[in-house]
């Protein structure tokens, strides 16, 4: 874990744990995160980065949250104004957009096309 010191405001200096940034800033819009999700595949599928691990490492976020973003990769464009029509015009949370990737993914599993499906 990083370690960067810092002064109080009495003016003392001391070693604090280095916090992990939030996702983007303080990203609100799910749009913007699969879009970025994207990238990351992009990034990886072209070479520009070797691991999942590199990502979180350049992105300043944790391993976990990029393994729970991952599935965003998979949604299609198509798939995507899918998910959009499913929820009738309201806001679309981040949450319900992974839920929507993975449960496309277990359909085309169980539908028998297997993992040569999935997007």
């Amino acid at each position: 874990m990083p370690f960067e010191k810092v002064t109080t405001s009495t003016g003392k200096s001391k070693t604090v744990a280095v916090q992990k940034r939030l996702l983007f800033g303080n990203l609100s819009d799910p749009w913007a995160v699969f879009l970025r999700v994207h990238f990351w595949a992009k990034q990886l599928r072209e070479g520009r980065v070797q691991t999942r691990s590199e990502v979180a490492r350049r992105e300043g976020i944790t391993r976990a949250r990029v393994s729970q973003l991952w599935p965003l990769c998979r949604i299609t464009r198509e798939r995507a104004e899918q998910a959009l029509m499913a929820s009738m015009r309201r806001e679309i949370s981040l949450r319900s957009l992974i839920k929507f990737a993975q449960s496309v993914d277990v359909k085309l599993v169980v539908s028998g096309l297997g993992n040569t499906a999935r997007g």
